[in-house]
């Protein structure tokens, strides 16, 4: 448990720091800083809370909307609070099991975004 606890710490670290050169070298003009926010992302070794600052955008109609640069830098919106790690990991443990029960594997190509052709399979 002790090295899930250094991965959860390094995990941290690392998005906190790259957060904070990420706010520096932001197009200030464009990208307002508003803070920081808490938020936990679950990742294989266990949930990791950091502080990642939220930016305040007004486009040119005068809409604005909040981004947090380091989730789209990372690309972490895609996921949500799970770790692509995880979430790969979750998918190859659905995949198994419907492997092994027998059942046919077009769940898993919808899930995948993917129409499965007659026939296709699943090979682990």
């Amino acid at each position: 448990a002790w090295i899930c606890q250094i991965g959860r710490c390094f995990t941290k670290e690392f998005l906190e720091r790259y957060g904070r050169m990420l706010m520096g070298n932001r197009d200030k003009k464009k990208y307002r800083s508003k803070g920081t926010r808490q938020t936990t992302v679950k990742t294989v070794y266990g949930e990791v809370t950091y502080q990642r600052a939220v930016y305040e955008v007004t486009e040119e109609d005068g809409i604005r909307h909040f981004v947090y640069l380091l989730d789209e830098t990372l690309e972490l919106t895609n996921v949500g609070l799970i770790s692509t790690n995880m979430a790969e990991l979750l998918l190859l443990l659905a995949m198994v099991k419907r492997s092994v029960m027998g059942y046919n594997n077009q769940g898993v190509f919808k899930l995948c975004g993917r129409e499965s052709g007659k026939g296709d399979r699943i090979c682990l």
